[in-house]
């Protein structure tokens, strides 16, 4: 009896501070979008005040209700994937426009107590077509975020990771919204 006890107790410790597995859908792999553009040039603006690269400071157990947030700086790894987002989308034959990416609002957070742990991630964006040849503009908006909650213990590359996709799936949707105006 003794021991089946422990090994339960044991069983429910290994599943509390098991790594979490389940990451958002990456909208970019499972569909596309085709633009009436060239893209040119894409740049990116970040009109976000408080983005750092520091790492969070994640206690290992917490017993009380607290909250960690971060909003972290454009890392040049991110750049390259949202721009390569972007290119693919591009169409040789359109309209050449210089696309500006403006970044409105962007974090990870992780908060938590003794018995449960909560991811969320939030990316909110603009773009910002200027067609070269033509006089008007285009600006489309997206937001995509993520909320997960789960019993066991979250680790900070993994809410980095959901960042990230959730990053890739809101600049895919304004594309997609730019794509339906011009269809």
């Amino acid at each position: 009896m003794k021991s089946a006890f422990v090994a339960i107790a044991i069983a429910v410790l290994f599943a509390a501070c098991s790594t979490p597995t389940k990451l958002p859908v990456d909208v970019t792999e499972q569909h596309r979008a085709f633009l009436a553009f060239r893209i040119d040039s894409v740049i990116f603006v970040d009109n976000r005040p408080d983005t750092v690269t520091a790492e969070m400071k994640l206690p290992l157990l917490s017993t009380r209700p607290r909250e960690w947030k971060i909003s972290p700086a454009l890392t040049t790894e991110l750049r390259e994937e949202l721009k390569n987002i972007i290119q693919s989308t591009s169409n040789p034959e359109g309209l050449p426009t210089l696309l500006t990416v403006v970044i409105e609002e962007g974090y990870y957070k992780i908060s938590g107590n003794a018995f449960e742990v909560g991811e969320h991630s939030l990316f909110s964006c603009s773009l910002l077509f200027n067609l070269k040849d033509h006089p008007d503009n285009f600006k489309s908006f997206a937001s995509a975020n993520y909320d997960f909650v789960g019993t066991f213990n979250a680790t900070e590359k993994h809410a980095r990771e959901i960042y990230r996709i959730t990053a890739r799936n809101a600049v895919f949707t304004a594309l997609k919204n730019a794509e339906k105006v011009f269809d």
